[in-house]
């Protein structure tokens, strides 16, 4: 599920294509039909749905129709990869376990937007990119793994931005490589890796 670019998408496909990952895309869902994500799924011959979030008269109607694509094409992962909806918990209650989402911060610092720009103010001296299982609280679901750089005195949120987004493609699709070889599972808010609650997320980083 996207809104924009696309760019942790075209992570994905390539994994795919390069086999680094054993998945097929069934297809990608958009809020935006403008998105470049879109044009990205359909250079990779991926199903797109567009579905314009003004001709539902409400959000519960919007995820409703949402929930019907994706049962119909009942996945095993539901992947939000730059989705800039916040969703609802009946719908993330319905499909609970199933839902991962990359996130522009080190979870739990620096829930919501404009990650990069806060990071900066806030004179933090690292930052980076967590993928966790999506959960009714906002960016509060357990981070499955973790990508961690240092903040350059020289950078701004573009390049800062620029550094972060190397990092999302590493560590998403380790994860979808994890997920899909049975080795991890959400159970009652806990991360399950081989059978064993994960005490902490995996963390990749940059050489400082």
């Amino acid at each position: 599920m996207i809104s924009g670019e696309g760019t942790n998408l075209q992570a994905l496909i390539n994994a795919q294509i390069e086999k680094k990952i054993n998945t097929e895309i069934l297809a990608v869902i958009s809020d935006n039909e403008h998105a470049t994500g879109l044009n990205r799924a359909k250079k990779a011959n991926i199903p797109c749905i567009y579905l314009n979030r003004d001709l539902f008269s409400s959000k519960e109607e919007f995820e409703t129709e949402i929930s019907k694509n994706i049962i119909e094409l009942d996945p095993d992962l539901i992947i939000l990869a730059g989705f800039m909806r916040v969703l609802g918990k009946n719908f993330i209650n319905k499909l609970k376990g199933k839902i991962i989402n990359i996130h522009p911060s080190l979870l739990p610092a620096l829930k919501g937007l404009n990650t990069h720009e806060r990071a900066i103010d806030s004179g933090n001296f690292f930052h980076g990119a967590s993928v966790h299982f999506v959960i009714a609280e906002l960016d509060s679901g357990p981070s499955i793994m973790q990508y961690k750089i240092a903040i350059k005195k020289d950078d701004n949120k573009r390049t800062l931005k620029n550094r972060v987004h190397k990092g999302e493609y590493l560590i998403l699709v380790e994860t979808v490589k994890l997920f899909t070889m049975k080795n991890l599972k959400l159970d009652n808010n806990s991360i399950i890796i081989n059978g064993e609650i994960m005490k902490n997320p995996i963390l990749y980083e940059e050489d400082f």
